[in-house]
């Protein structure tokens, strides 16, 4: 059993890494990090927000660029920050080392932290809270800025947002869970309250349960986050394209994007 998921998260992988037009795309310098640039998807003309996301367990930043650049299209003016996590060793997989957000030891317990350490995701929490940083000093206002994630990038998305010291625009959790959870409800910062959070998740994901988003987005609530929990019926650990517009039309809420007329 353990040896099909180490499968699914390379096969899973590779499924998001295609080739790409990197004419937008460009290395991020940031010596507080430890690990691979992140990549940037530059903004095609002035800016109307930023959006930080964080991809999953094995994956890296190369797995979301795709998705992110075809949603530019549509989306027109934000810049993307992608970041690729280090390589750590994960219970989960035997002790291989892969890029990892935070130690994961069994897939059944992976928002239990009963039964995990979570070991990780504190430093995890300062790479991303650092790019929020860089955001400010770049003249980004706060509420211009999301940030988000796929699995693993959705629970760390979670972790960092509701307990920064500023209100953000926004949050993007996809097919995520939750971590640390007496740590958010001791630490949740006074700029959750109406914060905006979208969390998808499918019916069919047999890698994190549909549950854990929706306990995820319970606990979001009952901090105050104006939370809107989109259920895609027969999704996987995966995307589809209902998700890909809803995460659009989402971000041109957040960041007041006009819809195209084209």
């Amino acid at each position: 059993r353990r040896q099909a998921h180490i499968r699914f998260f390379f096969i899973f992988s590779l499924h998001f890494i295609h080739s790409i037009a990197l004419d937008n795309i460009l290395p991020i310098n940031m010596a507080s990090l430890n690990g691979p640039k992140p990549i940037i998807l530059e903004s095609k003309g002035e800016s109307k927000g930023t959006i930080i996301f964080m991809h999953g367990l094995g994956d890296d930043a190369r797995g979301w660029a795709e998705m992110w650049s075809d949603l530019q299209g549509s989306l027109q003016n934000i810049r993307v920050v992608l970041p690729t996590a280090p390589r750590n060793a994960v219970t989960l997989n035997g002790g291989a080392k892969m890029t990892s957000w935070h130690d994961i030891h069994d897939l059944r317990t992976i928002d239990d932290e009963s039964k995990e350490t979570f070991q990780g995701i504190e430093d995890s929490l300062r790479v991303v809270s650092s790019l929020i940083e860089d955001e400010l000093k770049r003249g980004v206002p706060a509420e211009k800025i999301i940030v988000g994630g796929f699995s693993q990038g959705a629970a760390l998305s979670l972790f960092t947002s509701l307990q920064f010291s500023q209100r953000l625009g926004g949050v993007i959790a996809l097919s995520g869970y939750t971590v640390k959870k007496s740590a958010l409800e001791k630490n949740v910062s006074s700029h959750v309250n109406g914060l905006p959070i979208l969390i998808c998740h499918g019916t069919k994901d047999n890698i994190v349960e549909f549950s854990r988003g929706q306990a995820a987005s319970q606990l979001a609530e009952s901090f105050g986050a104006s939370v809107s929990f989109k259920k895609y019926v027969g999704m996987g650990h995966s995307t589809v394209p209902q998700e890909m517009v809803d995460i659009a039309n989402f971000v041109r809420e957040v960041f007041g994007i006009k819809t195209s007329k084209n």
